[in-house]
């Protein structure tokens, strides 16, 4: 005898806060140390993600990437894991390969 499905929650969208967030928040006004590491950890995830998507519309495997940088397939794993934070060069250099150029402009933290 065939059982029914269950039927699928709907989604529940709300305006207010979870309860993570408004940690996160209340976390923020406490220690302004971090909402800065906080956004710099948005940027950087920002950054990865541009230079996967642009490896992937380049047709490039994270194989090729990694050869054209000079580094392991394993390397660029990580990094596009964000379970790794390489060097400035070699995020330059994979930038270079998916035709991407990295500019860095120092802004005052205020």
């Amino acid at each position: 005898m065939k059982t029914k499905p269950k039927p699928r929650s709907k989604a529940v969208i709300r305006d207010e806060p979870d309860e993570l967030e408004q940690h996160w928040q209340q976390l923020e006004r406490r220690e302004p140390a971090f909402a800065v590491m906080t956004t710099a950890y948005e940027k950087h995830r920002q950054l990865v993600r541009q230079l996967r998507e642009a490896r992937e519309r380049a047709g490039l495997t994270q194989q090729e990437v990694a050869d054209r940088t000079g580094t392991t397939q394993a390397v660029i794993a990580r990094f596009e894991k964000f379970g790794r934070d390489p060097r400035l060069s070699t995020i330059a250099r994979y930038a270079a390969v998916v035709g991407l150029r990295l500019e860095l402009t120092p802004s005052s933290s205020q």
